[in-house]
This record gives C-alpha cells, structure tokens and sequence, in this order.
C-alpha cells in the first residue's frame, strides 16, 4: 500500500514571495514600456496610427495582467493588480485621443467622459485608491472641459481666464470630500484626501484673478477640513489641512499687503498671543497631571526601548461557574435495609453477582414494568386494602404496570429483589437499578399503608 507523502509546510506570512512578484512586475511594467517607447521612436511610417495601435493593445495587456492576479489576493499584490488597471485606463485614454483627434471643446470633453466610464467600470471592480483617483480627475476634468474651459483665442491677448474651472474644482473637492467623510465612497479615506487637494488647487487657481478671496477661502476651507479630519483620526487629512492653513494665512496677510513697521508689530503681536494661547490649552489637554518638559534623553538611533521585551501572553480566559439547573438531579440510590444475616452485605453481594430472575417471574413480578408506561395510583392501607389485587390491576389503563398494594407492616420482597415504591410522577431511572420506566422519587416501604404504584425492580 502506497505511503501517503506529507505535503512541505505552507508560510503563513509569504513576505518573501510577494516581494519576489513585485520585484518582477513593477521592473517589467517599466522595462515593457521603455522598450515599447524606443521601438515607436524609431517607427518612421504612419506613427500615429502605430501609436494608436499600441495603447489599444498597452491597454488591453494591463487590463488583462490586472485580472489574473485575481480577486481577493493579498494587499500588496491587489496593488499592483491596481497599478496594472491604471496603466490600462491611461493606455486606453491614449487610444481614444490618437483615434478621435479632438480639436473643440465639445470633443475634448467626450475623450475626457469616455475614459472616465471606462475608469469607472475598473473602479467599480477594484475600489482602491488608484481606480478612485482615475475616475475622479477625468470626471472632473470633464466637466471643467465643459463648464469652465477658457477660450482659445483669448489666449493671443493674455492669460485665459480660469475662474469658472476652479470653482469647478473647488466645488467638486469639497462634494467629494463629503462623499468620504460620509463613507459614501470607496475607500472613504481616499476620496477625503483627493477632495481636499483638489479643492486647494481650485483655490489656488482662483488666487491668479481674486487673491484675496481664494486665501480667504482657501484658509477657511482647510479649518473645515481640520476639524472634519480630526473627527475621524485621519492625519493625512488634519496634515494636508495644517498646509493648507499655513498657505492660507500667509496668502492673507500677503494680499493684505501688510508693510511697514507698525502693520508688521501688530501682526507680530498677534501672531505671539496666538501661539501662546495655543500651547497653553495643549499644556491643560490631555491626561491629568503635570507632564515632563523634555523628558528623559535618549539616542534616537538604535531600536525602542521596548521592542527588547518579552510579548505578554494574555491570561486564560475565565470560564464562569455553570449556574446550578433548575430541573430536579437524578435521585440518589437508598441505603440499603439491615437484613438479619448481614445486612447491606448480602446486598453487595448479589450486586456483584449481577441481576438474577426471581421466583416471581412467572407471574410477572421479577421483571420491571416497559419503559415510558406510567403507573396509577394504587389503593391506601385503609379500607381499600381488601381490595383483590386483580380488581386493581384491572384500573391500570395499558395493563402493563403490574401493579400490587403494599401489605402495611412489613417491606415486601419478592423473589431476591427488594421492592421499592414510586411516590409521585416518574422522570427518570432510580441509580443502580434496573428499573424501567422512569421515576423521579424512590422509598422504601418500610411498613405501614403506601400511596402509590409499587414495582418489583431488580438490581443493576
């Protein structure tokens, strides 16, 4: 019979695999490329529409490369799974401008609306951040094309002007940032990021005609997105803002035209008590106490200090006492009678001889009742005691019990087999014997009248 081979153990971490893949597919990505460039750079007849051929076919080679990595792979391979559909939004982008050639605003803006579509549908299989990102700048482009694309032939009098497409791209930052912070669009982080920059580029392209406004705006849009990113414990966002407010107050005072010496005292002092205020609350917030001013010196290269220390193995769970039931335990088995030639030592010792058939099996009285047939009441010691023991039999309802009454003064035994008594409804099996039909309360008759069902049971 063939031995079955056990198979090598599989790393639970495949950190070097997968810096392996990527090693090879980001170098290929590049070389693939390069080469591609230097091959149409020395194509001398119909270039365009070689070039036209080749981003069809760049696209459609990225796009492809990205679906075999597959869905669910490992973060850093879903990258570069996102790196490849990148590169094949902006090959097909490629494709559509060499084959439409658009030449008014109206076709830039159909080049600009397809490719958005075609970013869309890859961001709609893959929502990361380089999906995001295609769809969002060609979206908005698109309709910055279409709203506020300045007119080329001012372009012979002086600079276009460009208010109409940053309030494009300030409105539209700040819509998609509120997309993000709502959690409205994948990944929410992302989508905050993107909006913020945008809007600050819309605002900083509104500082070309409006300074004055766009640093105002630009001041309060990024104290919004502070307290916006801080609500969320994003720092890429509260980092981004913290620039924003640093360009902002200075495009201000500088649009301001803040000279001279006493404009620049004033600003000075304002700028100080500003401050001031600030690290005195930061001083106050925080844990309670009073915190070191520098703290302890320590060499900044080397590792933490406490990356040496042991990991702590977190205690075992408690597990809480099981609460005690509700419903009545299986009873107890009785101490056994005191007999005159030894007591509970003949008891023993037809307990281990295990159970035996009495004298009384003929008649039915050495073997136990069927299981599940509960039992009736059975006659009093008083004046129903002179009742036959067939007239009771004949009040059980299956006739299956074998019932008897109980003489009043003495235990009765039939056979070796001590008798005992169920004094209320039966449940379960008395311990230790072989009783069937279950009961939940046994006694022994010792004497004197017994209401309730007798049974001859044997031991176990």
């Amino acid at each position: 019979m063939d031995m079955p081979v056990a198979s090598p153990p599989v790393s639970a971490d495949p950190h070097q695999r997968i810096s392996l893949i990527e090693l090879l597919g980001y170098c290929g990505i590049a070389a693939g490329l390069y080469g591609t460039f230097a091959v149409l750079a020395e194509t001398s007849r119909d270039t365009e529409t070689t070039v036209m051929i080749t981003s069809l076919v760049l696209a459609a080679v990225f796009l492809a490369a990205g679906a075999l990595i597959g869905v669910g792979a490992h973060d850093r391979l879903a990258r570069m799974r996102s790196a490849c559909w990148f590169a094949s939004v902006i090959g097909f982008s490629a494709f559509l401008g060499f084959a439409m050639e658009p030449d008014d605003k109206g076709g830039i803006a159909l080049l600009l609306g397809l490719s958005a579509v075609y970013a869309l549908v890859l961001w709609a299989f893959s929502p990361r951040l380089l999906q995001q990102f295609a769809f969002f700048t060609l979206a908005l482009n698109t309709v910055a094309v279409l709203v506020g694309f300045p007119n080329l032939g001012t372009l012979l009098f002086g600079p276009p002007d460009l208010t109409g497409a940053a309030l494009v791209y300030w409105i539209g930052g700040g819509l998609w940032f509120a997309l993000g912070f709502l959690g409205l669009a994948r990944p929410a982080r992302t989508a905050m990021v993107i909006g913020l920059l945008f809007g600050l580029e819309g605002l900083f392209l509104l500082a070309q005609d409006e300074p004055e406004l766009a640093f105002t705006l630009v001041l309060a849009s990024s104290a919004v997105c502070l307290y916006l990113g801080g609500l969320r414990g994003d720092r890429a966002v509260t980092g981004i803002a913290v620039v924003g407010l640093l360009i902002g107050t200075v495009g201000v005072l500088g649009s301001l035209e803040v000279e001279g010496t006493a404009q620049g005292l004033l600003t000075m002092l304002i700028g100080v008590v500003s401050l001031g205020l600030a690290v005195w609350s930061a001083r106050d917030t925080g844990p309670g106490g009073s915190r070191p001013l520098f703290g302890s010196l320590r060499s900044p290269f080397g590792r933490p200090p406490g990356s040496s220390e042991a990991v702590a193995i977190p205690p075992a769970p408690v597990v809480p006492p099981e609460a005690p039931s509700s419903e009545p335990g299986p009873p107890s088995e009785p101490p056994p009678l005191p007999s005159r030639d030894g007591g509970s030592s003949r008891s023993a010792a037809r307990a281990a001889r295990g159970p035996q058939r009495s004298r009384g099996d003929a008649r039915g009285r050495g073997l136990p009742p069927r299981p599940g047939i509960p039992c009736p009441p059975s006659p009093s010691s008083g004046g129903e005691r002179s009742r036959s023991r067939r007239s009771f039999a004949a009040r059980c309802p299956t006739r299956r019990c074998r019932c008897r009454s109980v003489g009043p003064r003495r235990a009765r035994t039939v056979g070796r087999s001590r008798r005992w008594t169920a004094t209320d409804a039966p449940t379960t099996d008395a311990p230790g014997l072989a009783a069937a039909g279950p009961a939940s309360r046994w006694s022994r008759d010792r004497g004197g009248g017994v209401r309730g069902c007798s049974r001859t049971l044997r031991r176990a």
